[in-house]
């Protein structure tokens, strides 16, 4: 499934949830609406799990479309009564992808494109050559299918990264190094936590299980880790201060405002508050990554064409020099 398909699934059943609607006819009337083939086989995977009396949460285990994400916040909203809210987030979360994805895209076919040309043009020439048509055409697939795989092994390297961040802190800290896309993750990963901490502490669940779902929703190791000290902090009956401050998963700001929520009793609106700041930080920083790298890409293929009309310029001036 497509983000812009995620994002239109979950926010159709969030509406239907907030309405009164049971998870299993929410299910079905997304399926009576003739779906596209995979959200068919999602929504019928699901569906099929519900009926079969599993928690909404099992039955996304169930499904190879599924993402950790959705099935932490899923959980998290099961356990906190706070499911429609969840799914509204989730949606959120993927409408925002798909936006920027459509953005990157569109930014990305001008650099893809010069570097399409940097390969053909200079190979150009050597059709006047003693080489044959052929053997230069079969150059020329080569290198774009060379470019290709380059171009696909990075993205799949950026996004297996991205997965392993969420359980592996050393991956997270490699990924934090990447620029722009780094810092969105960060951000969007304290959003999660702050929002369904927020929504745990509105449903009157106790403090060591806000926290407990608050670090598995972030999908983040380190957020993760930093959860389970403080679950157990607070298990222990220490107060919030003392929990975070013996981590540094968060930002001084982030902690410190915690900890002054704590003491003024406003606990739960200071999670909103922090869910919509690295929300908006997060969006900020995805934005910049959707402007910048086509740019980057733009000088790179730049100096790559450079590079092949200096070599051809070059070798052509050797061969006028050799008939001479």
């Amino acid at each position: 499934m497509t983000s812009q398909e995620k994002a239109d699934v979950f926010r159709s059943l969030s509406k239907l949830l907030e309405a009164g609607v049971p998870v299993l006819r929410s299910l079905g009337v997304l399926l009576e609406q003739k779906p596209s083939s995979r959200v068919h086989a999602w929504l019928t995977g699901v569906h099929g799990g519900v009926t079969q009396h599993h928690g909404l949460s099992e039955s996304l285990a169930g499904q190879p479309s599924s993402s950790e994400l959705e099935k932490s916040l899923i959980q998290a909203g099961e356990q906190s009564g706070t499911l429609p809210k969840m799914m509204a987030e989730i949606a959120g979360y993927y409408a925002l992808s798909a936006g920027l994805e459509k953005k990157t895209r569109a930014g990305f076919a001008y650099p893809v494109g010069l570097l399409h040309l940097g390969i053909i043009l200079p190979e150009l020439q050597r059709f006047f050559g003693s080489e044959s048509a052929a053997f230069v055409c079969g150059s020329v697939v080569l290198k774009l299918v060379v470019l290709w795989l380059g171009l696909v092994g990075v993205w799949q390297g950026m996004r297996l990264l991205g997965r392993r961040a969420s359980v592996d802190s050393r991956a997270e800290r490699l990924f934090a190094w990447v620029p722009f896309y780094g810092a969105a993750r960060a951000h969007s990963a304290c959003a999660r936590f702050a929002k369904v901490a927020e929504l745990g502490l509105l449903a009157g669940l106790g403090m060591a299980e806000v926290f407990y779902l608050a670090g598995k929703a972030a999908q983040s190791a380190r957020i993760g880790r930093a959860a389970e000290g403080i679950v157990k902090s607070v298990s222990r009956g220490e107060s919030l201060a003392v929990s975070f401050a013996a981590t540094d998963a968060f930002t001084a700001a982030f902690r410190q405002s915690i900890v002054t929520a704590e003491i003024s009793g406003t606990l739960d609106t200071e999670m909103k508050h922090l869910a919509f700041l690295e929300n908006e930080a997060a969006r900020a920083a995805y934005e910049q990554a959707a402007e910048w790298t086509p740019k980057f890409l733009v000088g790179l293929a730049s100096c790559f064409i450079a590079v092949r009309v200096i070599r051809g310029a070059v070798d052509y001036y050797a061969q006028i020099q050799a008939l001479l």
